[in-house]
């Protein structure tokens, strides 16, 4: 069985806070804030993405359930602002903290224009 380090919903939280912190560092006339409107909400996405049954993990390869993270947190709304680029960052850290990171050749951007290639390692 596959063993993943899972984010939790104090870890995507923390990555709220930061995504904001990071917006008032940069503009500190920034009316943007950090708070968690639907809590419940968010554990149960993060507890979907996650889902283990006796055969393991239910959204193998991992790079599906970095994308699951990266469009459910991004649609559901869960904080007050930041949303996008905390789940940006959630996806991101999920893959880090697995071994994995983002890889875009520059060769196949220069190809096709329209079309932006991103691979998983």
């Amino acid at each position: 069985m596959i063993r993943l380090i899972e984010l939790q919903s104090r870890e995507v939280e923390g990555l709220n806070r930061r995504a904001i912190e990071d917006v008032h560092r940069k503009d500190p006339a920034c009316k943007q804030q950090h708070r968690l409107v639907r809590a419940g909400d968010l554990s149960g996405c993060l507890a979907g993405i996650f889902y283990q049954s006796q055969a393991g993990y239910m959204h193998l390869p991992i790079e599906r359930m970095a994308g699951l993270l990266l469009y459910r947190i991004a649609e559901g709304q869960f904080f007050m602002d930041g949303n996008k680029r905390t789940a940006i960052f959630a996806a991101w850290f999920f893959l880090a903290n697995n071994g994995y990171s983002l890889y875009m050749d520059e060769n196949r951007l220069n190809k096709r224009p329209n079309h932006r290639s991103c691979e998983i390692f």
